[in-house]
């Protein structure tokens, strides 16, 4: 299957976002048609975007605030202590 240009920025901006926090990459990626799922295997965790739901604009993730993955990565204590 080929990434379409909205699942790969959607792609790209989450793992800058990622990055900028100091959060873990997922351990794997799924692209379908409406969504794009990012998981996390060793706690379990996914976050689901729906391309439906997103702006149209520029940054499809603008508004996201990643450090409440923070818990759900298993990195709560981190994102408590900093």
């Amino acid at each position: 299957m080929t990434i379409s240009p909205r699942n790969q920025l959607v792609e790209d901006r989450m793992r800058q976002l990622l990055d900028e926090t100091g959060l873990p990459q997922p351990d794997d990626i799924a692209h379908l048609t409406r969504a794009v799922i990012f998981l996390w295997y060793d706690t379990k965790a996914f976050v689901l975007v729906d391309l439906d739901e997103m702006p149209d604009d520029d940054d499809p993730l603008d508004g996201l605030d990643v450090m409440q993955l923070a818990g759900d990565l298993g990195m709560g204590g981190f994102a408590e202590a900093a």
